[in-house]
């Protein structure tokens, strides 16, 4: 902290005390970093951009303050009041504030400006809460647009009537949350718990809750048009819920947090796993006869030698998927698509490369395949006999292995030659 950053401290000390010389601070884009400043009140400061990283600030008074683009980056701020602060493009990524009041805080992106240069930001930076403890904190009609929450603790938190238009609350515990009247369109739920929460009248269109447990969550009048969520009247077995509650939180942290799924060689028939993210996930040698994974995705999942004869795949994401040797008979795959995965280098370059869905050796006799999406997917000794390819897409296939003719391929599209 410098000289003058600190007798602005000291002055608003004094004036919190009714001392002479006393001046409520006013600081702009300041360091107060590793500092405590616990039960102090900066209510309705002026402090834009100012860095408090690591700082313990237990009970401290935030209230109406102006802390756009503010960095609270692991700070200690358990039962800290923010009410109706502006908190756009503000940073709590792995802050410890359980029991915090953030009610009618403004936390939607802000357009952070560089205050060395002046020079705003061509992006807006979304509020990032990813990994803080929000335990039993107070957000009722906080604007959370867009907030980045994964992995966020959000368990016995209070979010009536908050707005949560497209926030990402990936793998998020919001075990017995209140979300009452919550404006959820959008969000991202993926891997989220939300066991016992209370989403009575919520609105949760177009929301994805992939691989979350909804049965013991209040849906009374939950707006769930658009939603992809998995049907509560078939809720899966508790090992496997777990797993693919892991799973969700593997593959948004990118491999570094939970678990990698793996089923390979289970025999799971008859599960409905509609919606569930299986994103890499192995299932090589299982048993999946008569299993339900409309509208799951399988992109990358390896698929190797499985049995899911009488499946149901509707509009299933396969980009990439390996179903070498796979048994597919009789198995309905309308608008299922078994395109290409695009490569990158391990900082996100695009290479130019793709990989392709493989089907080679696979048995798809009687399959319904009407519409399906095979733009590039590996074919050699693919077994098609009274197979559906209506109206299906077959460019970039090689198909001189491949033998059409006791498939229906009405409409399908092909690469001109």
């Amino acid at each position: 902290m410098d000289k003058n950053t600190y007798h602005a401290i000291r002055a608003h000390i004094a004036y919190q005390r009714g001392e002479p010389g006393g001046a409520r601070l006013s600081l702009r884009g300041g360091d107060l970093s590793g500092i405590n400043l616990s039960k102090l009140s900066f209510m309705g400061c002026g402090l834009p951009g100012v860095g408090f990283v690591r700082s313990k600030l237990v009970a401290t008074v935030f209230d109406s303050a102006d802390l756009f683009g503010a960095n609270f980056e692991s700070c200690q701020l358990a039962t800290a009041s923010f009410r109706r602060a502006d908190l756009r493009g503000t940073n709590f990524a792995r802050a410890d504030m359980p029991g915090a009041n953030l009610e009618g805080a403004n936390l939607r992106p802000g357009r952070i400006v560089n205050w060395d240069t002046g020079r705003q930001d061509l992006a807006d930076t979304r509020t990032s809460l990813e990994n803080a403890n929000l335990a039993n904190a107070k957000l009722c009609g906080a604007d959370l647009t867009q907030a980045e929450m994964s992995f966020t603790v959000l368990s016995g938190a209070d979010l009536s009537e908050a707005q949560m238009f497209a926030a990402n609350l990936t793998s998020a515990n919001l075990q017995g949350a209140v979300l009452r009247g919550a404006k959820m369109t959008h969000a991202n739920l993926c891997g989220a718990v939300l066991q016992d929460a209370d989403l009575s009248g919520a609105d949760l269109r177009d929301a994805t809750l992939r691989n979350v447990d909804l049965t013991s969550a209040n849906l009374r009048n939950t707006n769930l048009q658009g939603a992809v969520y998995r049907d509560t009247a078939t809720p899966l077995p508790v090992d496997i819920q777990a797993a693919l509650r892991t799973h969700a939180a593997w593959v948004s942290s990118g491999g570094r947090e939970g678990r990698r799924a793996d089923f390979s060689g289970m025999n799971l028939s008859g599960l409905d796993f509609s919606g569930t993210d299986f994103s890499g996930a192995g299932f090589r040698g299982a048993v999946l006869r008569n299993c339900l994974f409309n509208n799951a995705v399988l992109t990358l999942t390896d698929l190797r030698n499985v049995v899911l004869d009488d499946a149901s795949l509707l509009n299933a994401q396969m980009n990439g998927a390996n179903l070498a040797d796979a048994r597919l008979q009789r198995c309905a795959m309308r608008g299922a698509r078994f395109g290409e995965v695009p490569l990158r280098t391990a900082e996100g370059k695009p290479t130019g490369r793709s990989w392709p869905a493989n089907l080679c050796g696979a048995d798809l006799t009687a399959a319904d395949l009407r519409g399906a999406d095979l733009r590039g997917a590996r074919l050699d000794g693919v077994i098609l006999t009274e197979a559906n390819l209506s109206a299906a897409d077959l460019r970039g296939c090689d198909l001189h292995q491949v033998d059409l003719r006791p498939a229906t391929v009405i409409g399908i599209r092909l690469d001109r030659s």
